[in-house]
């Protein structure tokens, strides 16, 4: 497939992604909503991690899971860099570390207690800020890493 065939259909893929996680917020599905935020996040984390020359993928074939990504984004030039770390904080890495052991431990509990419905659609609304951050902070570092 031609890259702009290839940027066209993932334009596409993220447009309705994106319209699917707008309606699984307005129709309380949550858990929808938060399995296509973090889809988005290693999304988001792979395709800067490669741009900046990261190996995102294992010997095993398997991708670098998101906790392994967030911690090359934390300590590893060029996103240690000053001006990397103006686009993308501390803050919004260890922000979004913490959502993603917030939604593991609700997954792995999902059989285990019952739902506790007001945490889930707070979950889910953090996921969806904290992917926009990263998806902006993605953007500004493509601009830096690219020069």
């Amino acid at each position: 497939m031609q890259t702009t065939e290839k940027n066209m259909q993932k334009y596409e893929t993220y447009t309705q992604n994106m319209n699917r996680l707008n309606q699984a917020l307005q129709n309380n599905s949550y858990y929808e909503a938060i399995l296509i935020e973090y889809a988005t996040i290693e999304d988001r984390t792979n395709s800067i991690l490669s741009d900046a020359g990261f190996e995102i993928k294992k010997k095993n074939g398997y991708y670098l899971g998101i906790a392994e990504k967030l911690k090359i984004m934390k300590n590893k030039s060029p996103f240690t860099d000053e001006i990397c770390r103006e686009k993308c904080s501390l803050e919004l890495i260890e922000s979004i570390d913490c959502w993603k052991k917030e939604r593991d431990n609700l997954i792995h509990k999902l059989m285990e207690q019952p739902v506790d419905e007001e945490k889930l659609q707070i979950l889910a609304e953090q996921g969806k800020e904290l992917f926009r951050e990263l998806d902006n902070s993605v953007r500004a570092l493509k601009r830096v890493i690219k020069k």
